[in-house]
């Protein structure tokens, strides 16, 4: 989950331990934040390359917890985005109408993988 969503979460577990009489929560709940420092950095960059694009390809594992999260990212803040592993789910109706294209990743999406759907993309 995004720092922001983890902050939120936190802040409402405390207030429903207070509301059921736990006076000093802090005392009560160990708060392990495991958040990459990396990725959770990342965030606004990415939600302001987002707003710049009509439509955005994320490209990452499906199984990359922190793909999910920066993919989310960009699609809470430009709902044409598109999550892909592979070049073959690319959809050539996403680009019907669309004017700019931003395309990014996972940081552990690798450099080829990007530039392959880049140069698809580039012909479509």
């Amino acid at each position: 989950m995004s720092v922001r969503e983890f902050g939120n979460f936190v802040d409402k577990l405390l207030s429903k331990m207070r509301e059921y009489g736990i006076s000093d929560p802090d005392k009560n709940l160990i708060i392990n934040k495991t958040i990459c420092g990396q990725v959770s950095n990342r965030e606004p960059h990415l939600e302001a390359f987002a707003k710049k694009h009509d439509i955005v390809i994320f490209v990452s594992g499906r199984e990359s917890s922190n793909g999910k999260m920066l993919y989310l990212v960009c699609r809470n803040v430009n709902p044409d985005t598109h999550f892909v592993s592979s070049p073959e789910e690319l959809d050539r109706s996403w680009f019907k109408g669309k004017n700019s294209v931003g395309i990014c990743g996972a940081t552990s999406t690798p450099k080829w993988l990007i530039e392959n759907i880049r140069d698809i993309i580039s012909n479509i």
